[in-house]
């Protein structure tokens, strides 16, 4: 049981990766034609991935500015703007007949 633990605790680091590549696929939705959603995941996501980058590299401690705090608690309204660009996303696609 612990080795597993131990794995799934070593996979944590792509959280920050697939953050990245989450922002990256918003640029190209907003590309796409879908500018609102696309730009919404992006810009969500990239807040996750700093803040959450910045929370895990030494983002704690006596040590905090104001600034460092702010960019680190700029994760969560991050993630609110990943989910509304998914929400509106999903809205904004078209729906498809089938049969044509």
């Amino acid at each position: 049981m612990e080795t597993i633990t131990r794995i799934f605790q070593s996979l944590g680091f792509l959280i920050e990766v697939f953050s990245v590549l989450i922002a990256i696929s918003g640029l190209l939705i907003a590309v796409r034609g879908y500018r609102l959603a696309g730009m919404l995941i992006a810009v969500g996501s990239g807040l996750h991935a700093l803040g959450y980058f910045l929370i895990t590299h030494g983002g704690h401690g006596p040590d905090l500015t104001p600034l460092r705090s702010l960019l680190i608690s700029a994760m969560y309204p991050g993630l609110l703007l990943l989910t509304l660009g998914f929400c509106c996303l999903a809205l904004s696609l078209r729906t498809r007949r089938r049969g044509v």
